[in-house]
């Protein structure tokens, strides 16, 4: 009884001391700097206050400043490296608690670079804003607060008079001017939870953003951290499955489905070209380098109306605009090798490139040899002929990113490519015996290649009063999928025979160019027209006898434009329409889309949304002779392949608090669903008097789903 008292006495202690080192809080070192206090007189008094050795020059005594601040960190060499940036220093660590300042009088007074120190709060409750974003209208400087609200920016003294946008999650943005005799700036933000533009610098924030366009905006960090939780590390399209909203067609699928929908309904952009598939190893695989893209955004309900042709979601991936430093990482893996380089060439002009590249046999693996295994025999049958399959397949892919860009001033250029490739050729015996005595044999190969190319041209203009944006690119998606089978089937003393060869081309182009207009003084009023040329081939053909053929062009024109009516911190509503004439249906369809906000409080929105969606290019399901489904992208006609149509509705609300943020959505949307092309009585052919089989009959289906949740 003693022996227990003892070990509940030790543990309880134990726990106390535990719960004490957690309730213990972190160290803040401080070190307040007075009005007009000179440079040397705050080294002294950091010497004396931290017992550290610091060595600087004596003419440092007539560097004064003229703001008094209190400066915070959690370490002291934090502290003191903020100290030294008020006072535009620099310095070395030259051994712990000693410190060399580099700098003398001259070389203050002297310089062109001033170093601008930002302390940003929150206005309601005057706490700390940590990973807030600073940058210039160019993006080629910025910098973030750490978790006291401070932020250091190195700045040309020649940016007088130019303009800096304070950014922070759930609060209004701010512009403040640039002053080299103004060093130092206190900015409070105002709490505004529908913050409509994602930061296109990282923010490295550790949660999600929401737009107000209902998108979900996650930078690279959150990609990384998304990764992690799966089996597919480093896969972006992988990543995307994990948002809210979003699932997959299996487990073994990387393409995206928003809400239930098909996969044809998601738009996919990178850099601002469309890609129509992208994946890797039938899907198993995103064909997007995680380590290439910057941030991505998802969008639910309505698709942005400056885009269109897709009616259930769109998923818009971006890599660095600005990639002012080198950086070079490779990556090898038991599939693939690859590489992500940032190559700043100028000032101005920056390269980015990303490829991959598997460097083996996919498949040339014993988890894949499926020779001399044994098939589960029926017991009561005799066993006639021993089981046995043989298969060697190969599969191999590839992709390549490449980004040009240059930006100078008001202006931004930028050229992209995407490419990927995918090869698989599987050829193989199987022997095996089935119920009732039945034996089966067949010789079998499979040829399939599929690829995607884009190219594409992006200008940016952005004056005082409105922001221009052209756009121009070439997107292709073409594969191949060839099937050549010998079945042979004996039962009961009788041999039925069937070769099957089967022949699918498939290729779907496009030529596109947009332009808009957006008036900054009229709460970012856009207007924009698009204009895309539709190329499309597809041919199906079994044993020589083609059962779907479509060899035709298509075009489509669209007028866009919305605009803001009312504040974002009360009641805010976005009109938006967008006008699709389909050329060779002699079709115009009228497409109007709204979003609107309540802000029943700083930290509680009420919003809804409506939007109508129509889409020219559809997929739809082939099923062959065997049974195997491929799927085809095909020009609508109207009439067997018609044109999607999409109705989408949304109602929610948005609540944050200090520990955390619910974002609450209920929608109802209708939608065409896949058309299916399918044989009638898939498997061997019965056998006819004369010399050829009966053909296969085949049926278009459409199959019309309604979601709701």
């Amino acid at each position: 009884m003693n022996q227990n008292i003892k070990w509940y006495v030790c543990l309880s202690l134990i726990f106390i001391n535990t719960i004490n080192s957690y309730a213990q809080p972190h160290k803040i070192y401080t070190f307040k700097i007075h009005s007009d206090m000179d440079c040397a007189s705050a080294l002294e008094s950091f010497k004396k206050e931290f017992k550290t050795l610091v060595a600087y020059d004596p003419t440092l005594s007539s560097h004064k400043i003229h703001t008094f601040r209190i400066l915070q960190s959690e370490t002291q060499d934090q502290l003191f490296e903020k100290l030294c940036q008020v006072y535009q220093l620099q310095f070395i660590k030259s051994a712990p608690s000693s410190y060399l300042v580099r700098s003398d009088l001259t070389e203050v007074n002297t310089t062109e670079d001033i170093i601008l120190h930002i302390n940003i709060e929150d206005y309601q409750g005057g706490q700390p804003l940590s990973f807030a974003s600073v940058y210039d209208d160019t993006r080629l400087f910025f910098t973030y607060t750490d978790n006291q609200g401070d932020g250091f920016l190195r700045l040309p003294k020649t940016m007088k008079g130019q303009k800096l946008t304070v950014h922070s999650l759930a609060h209004r943005d701010q512009v403040v001017t640039i002053d080299p005799d103004m060093t130092f700036l206190q900015v409070r933000l105002h709490i505004d939870p529908i913050k409509v533009m994602p930061v296109t610098i990282n923010t490295l924030k550790s949660q999600l953003s929401f737009t107000r366009l209902q998108g979900i905006s996650v930078d690279n960090a959150i990609i990384q951290k998304l990764s992690g939780s799966s089996l597919f590390s480093r896969d972006v399209m992988r990543s995307i499955q994990l948002l809210p909203g979003i699932t997959a067609t299996n487990d073994t699928k990387s393409s995206i489905r928003i809400r239930g929908t098909n996969e044809e309904g998601t738009l996919m952009m990178i850099d601002n070209l469309p890609v129509y598939k992208a994946d890797h190893f039938y899907g198993i695989f995103g064909a997007f380098n995680s380590g290439y893209i910057k941030e991505l955004t998802v969008y639910k309900n309505n698709i942005p109306v400056e885009f269109g042709g897709r009616t259930s979601g769109m998923v818009k991936l971006g890599s660095d605009p600005f990639p002012n430093q080198f950086r070079l990482n490779f990556e090898i893996n038991l599939l693939n090798s690859g590489l992500v380089m940032d190559l700043p060439l100028s000032k101005n002009l920056f390269l980015k490139t990303s490829v991959r590249q598997t460097y083996t046999n996919l498949l040339n693996s014993k988890l894949y040899d499926l020779s001399q295994r044994d098939n589960i025999a029926n017991n009561e049958v005799p066993q006639i002929t021993n089981s046995l399959i043989i298969s060697k397949p190969t599969f191999d892919f590839f992709d390549l990113n490449t980004r040009l860009i240059y930006s100078k001033g008001k202006h931004f250029f930028d050229l992209n490519t995407f490419t990927s490739k995918d090869n698989f050729v599987d050829q193989y015996n199987i022997s095996f015996q089935g119920k009732l005595a039945t034996i089966n044999e067949e010789l079998f190969k499979q040829v399939s290649k599929w690829q995607n190319k884009a190219a594409g041209f992006n200008y940016i203009y952005t004056g005082e009063k409105s922001t221009i944006e052209f756009s121009t690119y070439s997107t292709v998606y073409d594969c191949n999928y060839d099937i050549s089978s010998k079945l042979r089937r004996s039962q009961s003393g009788s041999v039925v025979l069937d070769t099957v060869t089967i022949l699918n081309n498939n290729t779907i182009s496009d030529l596109g160019a947009k332009i808009s207009l957006k008036l900054k003084k009229l709460k970012n009023t856009q207007i924009g027209l698009e204009h895309i040329a539709h190329n499309n081939q597809l041919y199906i053909e079994n044993d020589k006898n083609p059962v779907f053929e479509i060899n035709k062009t298509g075009n489509e024109s669209s007028l866009f434009a919305k605009h803001g009516f009312g504040s974002k911190t009360k009641l805010w509503v976005e009109p938006a329409i967008r006008t699709s004439h389909l050329h060779e249906l002699n079709k115009t369809y009228v497409l109007p889309q709204v979003y609107a906000s309540l802000a029943v409080s700083p930290d509680f929105l009420l919003k809804s949304s409506f939007g109508r969606q129509v889409q020219y290019i559809r997929s739809f399901e082939h099923e062959n002779l065997l049974g195997q489904k491929q799927q085809f992208f095909a020009l609508s006609n109207d009439s067997s392949v018609p044109v999607g149509r999409a109705q989408n509705l949304m109602a929610g609300c948005w609540t944050s608090r200090q520990w955390f943020t619910l974002d609450v959505e209920t929608y109802y949307r209708t939608i065409d669903g896949t058309i299916i092309h399918a044989t009638q009585s898939p498997g061997l052919r019965p056998v006819k008097e004369g010399p050829n089989p009966m053909p296969p009959m085949f049926k278009l289906l459409l199959v019309k789903p309604e979601c709701m949740e």
